[in-house]
């Protein structure tokens, strides 16, 4: 939750800079909203927080698991392996997100020549003309 908590102060932080450039603030009028920002990002931890979503967490597990199901996953995470398999959880989403992005970067020369083709086919078609099947 505290990578979740971060993107969305951050997407926060770019929406206020947008809307205050767009409003034309200087510098000075724009760090004047420090403290109501800083009062928005405790806001997001809080809404966030462990103590926040437990009841919300533990719920929707109950909905989704069984009693067993929850009891061998808790024999597993409290196992030297589960704990093993825990502590490896960060590691595995770093490289996972590499390959991932490598992948689209490899692939985005593709991407971007189907999307040419695809504004090419929709430029050579007649103004006005439904295509097929709508």
């Amino acid at each position: 939750m505290i990578g979740m908590q971060q993107q969305l102060m951050q997407a926060a932080a770019q929406r206020y800079m947008m809307a205050a450039q767009q409003r034309g603030l200087d510098e000075g009028q724009a760090a004047s909203a420090r403290p109501a920002m800083e009062a928005l990002f405790q806001d997001i931890q809080n809404t966030l927080s462990w103590d926040a979503m437990k009841p919300d967490v533990v719920r929707v597990h109950a909905e989704v698991f069984t009693d067993a199901e929850i009891d061998a996953a808790l024999a597993f995470y409290t196992s030297a392996e589960g704990r093993s398999f825990m502590d490896k959880q960060e590691r595995l989403m770093e490289r996972t997100g590499e390959v991932a992005e490598r992948r689209v970067s490899e692939s985005m020369p593709r991407f971007e020549a189907a999307i040419e083709a695809a504004v090419e086919t929709a430029a050579q078609t007649p103004a006005g003309q439904q295509p097929p099947g709508n």
